[in-house]
């Protein structure tokens, strides 16, 4: 459902109007967000450090996808095709964690592949394009506004808080 909501919220900051200057400054922030959690856990777990997590993905996903915002029915479609191959277990792309393997960890803490779970913000495109769907979008509720205009942020901030919690707990009971 969240990265249904990527999708989504890719149809109403740009279904109408396309501006350059805003996406890069999305996606800037977006790298920057995703680098810096990168570094965090590669500081603190080198072993499982986050690779390629939620945030990579959203990165990713948003700059694929920016290119079928104005197709509803044929992110639809693409979504369809790559939920099939994810069933039939055609969506494994371990030949790239093979090219990679002397530099990444064999498990991480977060990750996220491409392949699944984008076919969801597909998925949110056309949902974002449904009429029945915009009313609900669009309904005025500046709590709801505040907290998805500030949602990154809030993501950042709850990863710092659970660290740190999950962090003191264990220090606590492994002694």
């Amino acid at each position: 459902m969240f990265l249904n909501a990527v999708g989504i919220s890719l149809v109403i900051a740009y279904g109408k109007s396309f501006s350059l200057n805003k996406f890069i400054k999305r996606l800037a922030l977006l790298g920057l967000a995703a680098l810096s959690v990168s570094l965090g856990t590669y500081i603190l777990f080198p072993d499982a450090w986050v690779y390629f997590g939620i945030l990579h993905l959203i990165w990713t996903g948003t700059l694929i996808a920016i290119f079928f915002i104005q197709l509803p029915k044929i992110s639809l479609f693409i979504a369809a095709l790559i939920f099939l191959f994810g069933y039939l277990n055609l969506t494994d792309l371990s030949f790239l964690r093979i090219l990679l393997s002397n530099y990444l960890p064999l498990s991480s803490v977060d990750f996220y592949p491409l392949f699944p779970w984008i076919a969801f913000i597909f998925t949110g495109i056309y949902l974002g394009h449904n009429p029945i769907y915009k009313k609900i979008f669009f309904v005025k509720l500046p709590l709801l506004q505040l907290i998805g205009q500030h949602s990154l942020i809030i993501y950042l901030l709850h990863q710092v808080i659970l660290f740190a919690l999950v962090g003191a707990i264990y220090s606590l009971f492994s002694q």
